[in-house]
Order: C-alpha cells, then structure tokens, then sequence
C-alpha cells in the first residue's frame, strides 16, 4: 500500500469536533476503540514516526509489512487505556525530541478505509 497525503475532505471527514477519538493528554497519545480497531486491531505495538515537515505523527500496526520498510520508524507499545479496548502510546520522547507542544488537546487525525495507517497532526 502507499501512503497518500490526505486531503481536506479526508480531514473533515475524520477529524471529529471536541471529545476528538485522537488526542494528547499528559504526553500520551489517547486512541478511542473505534479508531485503534480499524487501524490497529489486536496488535500490542504500532510503529511510530514523527516527520517535523509536516508536523505529523504516522503509525501503524507492528505486523504491517510495508509501513517499516518505507519509513523509519520506532516500536512503541500500545497500552490498553480501558475494558472498553482504548489505546495509549506514549509520546513524550517524541515531544521532547522535537520540542513540541504538550498541551492537552484534541489532535487531527485521519486514516484510510482499509488501510491501517493512522495520520496525527500534532
């Protein structure tokens, strides 16, 4: 699969208002079921990588095996936040690496049908 920048439509599409699925809290990614399932399923780790030109974090499953080879990208854990299967991942080597803004906020997101990559403007 390719990764394509996603458009406008993509964002409006799904991006949601406040109470965002995708967000930062205590420089943690906060992931709710319905996204982490469609982009994670069961796996335990996602890789993670964060390119400053477009002030975005890409991430995907541990098991997906085209997203490692085309990007550089770490394994991180993917912890279960709650029963319901919401997901964390932590961010702060990321924030403080790239000297990023750790506010508590919802984040832009967005990811494709049928393709488990997730697209994070942070």
């Amino acid at each position: 699969m390719i990764w394509r920048k996603p458009t406008a439509d993509d964002l409006a599409k799904n991006t949601a208002a406040p109470g965002s699925p995708v967000r930062l809290k205590s420089q943690y990614l906060l992931i709710d079921y319905e996204v982490a399932q469609a982009v994670f399923g069961d796996a335990q780790q996602a890789y993670i990588v964060y390119y400053p030109q477009q002030q975005a974090l890409f991430l995907a499953p541990k098991d997906d095996p085209i997203f490692s080879t085309i990007h550089k990208a770490a394994l991180a854990m993917l912890k279960d936040r709650t029963p319901k299967g919401d997901k964390s991942l932590s961010l702060q080597e990321i924030i403080i690496d790239n000297d990023l803004d750790d506010t508590d906020r919802d984040l832009e997101y967005f990811w494709g049908d049928g393709v488990p990559n997730l697209h994070v403007k942070i």
